[in-house]
């Protein structure tokens, strides 16, 4: 065999690999799934708190009723001193939503004395902007790490597009993980709702996972191709 047709057939034969690795890298490097156990749409929540001291007078809203800004949750009554003739008087305080959503946990009522800066009620916003779902992912121990911020994620609820999974992202992971269980939470925000989200309840159930793209490394296969040809992933991009 000449000098030129060995080098000819060494170049195909190199070729040849280097194409096959990247077959093999599509075939075998899948996207990585993390399924959650449980996972339930929620909305931001802001807590309602008296600003003054004093009885309460009325509660205006009931538990899960749905609220506007600047409504009146509750009225508070409060004595105040007139500082000119320093008679003492009643006076009635109203306690507004700072924003809408849905009023709950309400640990008040008629006739109780609350003091400054005591917690009333939470506001939990149901609005498609404060909506996010919160997942509950077995993780091992060893992986925790590779659940990130900006990791890819999909939702799929019989309420969200008929079923159809929606494309997702983790935006928050909570640092507390429970190594007995190995579960992770994370928060999740769907990219796109559909009209009327804010008419459903919250706590909803639906289904999430997470998708991490393997590394090379993660596939025996691919990590012998990559150790005898260190170059090909370049190559093969």
């Amino acid at each position: 065999m000449k000098l030129s047709s060995f080098f000819t057939f060494g170049a195909v034969v190199v070729v040849f690999l280097i194409i096959q690795g990247w077959v093999l890298t599509k075939m075998f490097i899948v996207p990585r799934t993390f399924v959650a156990t449980e996972a339930v749409m929620m909305g931001d929540s802001t807590e309602v708190r008296t600003p003054v001291q004093g009885m309460i007078k009325s509660v205006a809203v009931k538990e899960n009723e749905q609220v506007l800004t600047d409504q009146t949750l509750f009225v508070v009554t409060r004595v105040v001193t007139d500082p000119a003739t320093q008679e003492v008087h009643q006076e009635d305080f109203p306690i507004l939503a700072l924003g809408p959503g849905i009023i709950t946990d309400i640990t008040v009522r008629n006739g109780l004395y609350v003091q400054s800066a005591q917690k009333l009620a939470t506001i939990i916003d149901n609005s498609a902007d404060a909506l996010y779902v919160r997942a509950m992912i077995p993780v091992e121990a060893k992986d925790v790490p590779r659940i990130q911020p900006r990791m890819t994620a999909k939702v799929r609820a019989n309420f969200l597009f008929d079923g159809s999974p929606v494309e997702a992202m983790v935006t928050a992971v909570e640092p507390k993980y429970d190594a007995k269980v190995q579960m992770l939470t994370v928060r999740l925000r769907l990219f796109r709702y559909p009209d009327g989200m804010e008419s459903l309840p919250l706590g909803l159930p639906v289904e999430a996972w997470l998708e991490e793209e393997r590394r090379s490394n993660d596939n025996i296969v691919i990590a012998i191709f990559r150790s005898i040809f260190p170059n090909s992933e370049a190559q093969s991009q």
